[in-house]
């Protein structure tokens, strides 16, 4: 495979995994968003495609692309957090957040591992309680060519099923995070 192909293919997955469908692993995040009582939340999120995912990602690559796994590393505010979920009316703005991936493809007949680092600064806006638009403001990518990463940016960024993955997702958080809330008030 050319570099210039394995590159696209590498952006390609980048962006398949910055789409809210992608199964996330459970770890330490889900806990301290939930439960976390310090002034920043800091931990790692994995995001691994499960085997259908697989499976259908190696189909849209053509064979060549076999797994992409990343990381986010979250460090932010809880302040920022809790505005977004007490507020009727806001626009979050998370501050980048770096994610490393590393994608295992097809080159030259031998599997291939391809490290891609890039960061997420995920921009919401809340209007009546709901959140109405959501880009994952994909930046900064590394490990293949601007004139290849520069095209998967912008879909990444405006795409619209990204984009109502991430309402659907926010929303549901949204809810059930303001029902905690209320049911915490009302044991008091």
């Amino acid at each position: 495979m050319s570099h210039t192909l394995r590159a696209t293919f590498s952006l390609a997955i980048l962006a398949w995994l910055a789409a809210p469908a992608a199964a996330a692993t459970p770890s330490d995040c889900f806990d301290d968003l939930m439960r976390g009582r310090s002034a920043e939340i800091v931990c790692s999120m994995p995001l691994i495609p499960n085997a259908q995912e697989r499976t259908e990602l190696e189909k849209q690559s053509r064979g060549y692309v076999k797994n992409a796994e990343c990381t986010v590393s979250i460090r932010i505010d809880r302040a920022l957090i809790t505005a977004a979920i007490e507020n009727q009316e806001h626009v979050f703005q998370a501050p980048p957040q770096p994610v490393q991936c590393t994608v295992t493809a097809l080159w030259d007949k031998q599997t291939k591992t391809i490290p891609i680092s890039a960061t997420f600064a995920p921009k919401i806006v809340i209007k009546g309680g709901t959140a109405t638009d959501a880009n994952p403001g994909l930046a900064d990518v590394t490990g293949v060519p601007r004139a290849l990463s520069w095209p998967v940016e912008t879909w990444v960024n405006s795409g619209i099923g990204i984009k109502g993955n991430m309402l659907r997702v926010i929303n549901a958080w949204l809810d059930h995070m303001r029902r905690t809330s209320l049911q915490r008030q009302a044991q008091r």
